[in-house]
């Protein structure tokens, strides 16, 4: 008998499904072997926490994947460490930014690599100005810029930046026996508040 792949009570029809694929942050919490030590965020190293997880993700700027090719002149993007005013970075193809903006030169041959290249060095730049930004450092991992020191990194007027995918997965657990049927020893992710104070996980 034919299933009902579109879910409309008659045995047919199509199923269709959609997944995002991207630079993923893991997070397990039978990795917490050692309390108040996280780990990176890799399959093979992941965090312990969720907070310490989507801290990550607000913390980095995932390059489309196809480089600079459909990213728009203007666009822009915003960082603040909490004690000065934010700055805004804005991509420039033409040589004209907004008063006040720094620039991130692009042009849209540029690779992912490439463009987070340019990225890091306009940070750079605003590191050692005034200095503007106190406190911010800059990696480039391949395609990903990895910003610490932040108190805000917002891409919201830079959609070509958005539709990259920026992925936390959370892995769930059995605990020690790897049966998750078996609660006693299961490892719990805890959101929320307790007398008001954050949860582990936030």
């Amino acid at each position: 008998m034919p299933l009902d792949g579109d879910a409309d009570g008659t045995p047919g029809g199509r199923f269709s499904f959609f997944f995002e694929a991207g630079p993923t942050i893991f997070v397990d919490k039978l990795a917490d072997t050692v309390p108040g030590v996280e780990g990176t965020g890799s399959l093979t190293d992941p965090y312990d926490t969720i907070r310490a997880a989507t801290e990550a993700a607000r913390s980095r700027l995932v390059m489309p994947r196809d480089g600079a090719a459909s990213l728009v002149d203007g666009e822009s993007f915003m960082i603040s460490d909490g004690i000065n005013f934010p700055v805004t970075f804005e991509f420039d193809d033409n040589g004209f930014v907004a008063p006040g903006s720094i620039p991130v030169s692009f042009t849209q041959e540029m690779s992912g690599a490439e463009l987070a290249a340019a990225i890091e060095a306009a940070i750079a730049e605003a590191t050692s100005a005034d200095p503007v930004l106190l406190n911010v450092g800059v990696t480039v991992d391949g395609d990903l810029v990895n910003i610490s020191g932040t108190a805000l990194v917002d891409a919201s007027s830079a959609p070509s930046l958005l539709k990259s995918p920026n992925l936390v997965r959370i892995v769930g657990n059995g605990g020690l026996d790897g049966n998750p049927n078996t609660l006693i020893d299961n490892r719990p992710y805890l959101l929320g508040l307790d007398n008001l104070q954050p949860l582990a996980d936030g």
